[in-house]
């Protein structure tokens, strides 16, 4: 493991011509003639919704596709790669919802349940025809919903996917723990009693989406991951390249889904990606001496690129 240095960083640029970042940085480089790639284990917001927030926030990325969300990949794997077109059961948040209504699916289950867990069996019952179940964050979830998402699932030839499986992800308030998708995805895989398949990081799903989609040479692309997003200051918009925005975005719409050690730096491991740590998030250096996940360098932040350039 290497500290990021200036030189080292030229070379990369000379080496890579892909660069993935995890969407919860504190700040990403819009690394001239390169391709960037933005990849998050959040389910809650759209590609359009991330895009038209990195360009309020002054980032520029060749279009809405180069942001890659777990929704997105949930739907792809849906369409092309289990061929379903059926109607979907959704633990999830409303920007999962309109993903799937982009690919064409129609939906249920999203929103606040105030009913009671035996109208939910007589509504099964009464020919709710549901082959998939996905399960993301949702902080609406009840008893309710997962008795029918077990339901459903007790049927053998329905699919089972959660977005992803993070325990956790961070707040504003340290001391307040945030239970992530993973909690989630527990409760259902225990009521049900089967394992789904996880489409983010580290899994295999979101790089085969990604590796297709974009055709990458794993060979010149680096992962860089481990923080969180929110508005750079003007200055440092304007020294990585970006024009600062004139209206601000809240800090709190950024803060989604955790980004640990164990996602983006595994995900590289695991998929022949080099990677890169940023310490400016959740993981600190002194964990990476406790963790067997080792990235190849690391940085204090993401701003370093600048005065790198």
């Amino acid at each position: 493991m290497q500290r990021l240095s200036e030189t080292l960083f030229r070379s990369l640029l000379d080496q890579m011509d892909t660069f993935l970042f995890d969407c919860d940085e504190k700040s990403f480089y819009t690394v001239k003639n390169k391709r960037i790639i933005l990849v998050t284990n959040n389910s809650s917001h759209t590609q359009k919704s991330y895009f038209e927030k990195c360009r309020k926030m002054g980032f520029s990325i060749q279009s809405e596709e180069n942001v890659v969300t777990t929704s997105t990949v949930c739907c792809d794997y849906l369409r092309n790669f289990l061929q379903y077109s059926g109607k979907v059961y959704v633990i999830g948040s409303p920007g999962l919802g309109e993903e799937l209504v982009r690919f064409g699916y129609s939906h249920l289950g999203i929103g606040v349940w105030l009913v009671h867990a035996i109208h939910v069996k007589i509504s099964i019952t009464k020919g709710d025809f549901v082959k998939a179940v996905i399960v993301g964050i949702d902080v609406h979830l009840s008893y309710a919903k997962v008795l029918k998402a077990t339901t459903y699932l007790a049927n053998p030839e329905c699919h089972f996917l959660a977005t992803n499986d993070d325990a956790r992800f961070p707040g504003l308030h340290p001391s307040i723990v945030f239970p992530g998708a993973g909690a989630m995805v527990a409760a259902v895989k225990t009521s049900a009693k089967r394992e789904p398949i996880v489409m983010g990081k580290p899994n295999k799903p979101i790089f085969d989406y990604v590796k297709s989609r974009f055709n990458i040479d794993i060979n010149k692309t680096i992962m860089i991951g481990d923080s969180v997003l929110k508005s750079p200051s003007r200055d440092q918009s304007a020294r990585c390249g970006g024009e600062a925005s004139e209206e601000e975005v809240p800090v709190p719409e950024l803060i989604q889904e955790n980004s640990e050690l164990q996602t983006d730096i595994a995900f590289a491991k695991s998929t022949g990606l080099k990677s890169l740590l940023v310490l400016s998030g959740n993981t600190k250096l002194d964990d990476v001496g406790t963790n067997d996940i080792v990235p190849d360098y690391f940085t204090d932040s993401v701003a370093d690129f600048c005065h790198f350039a």
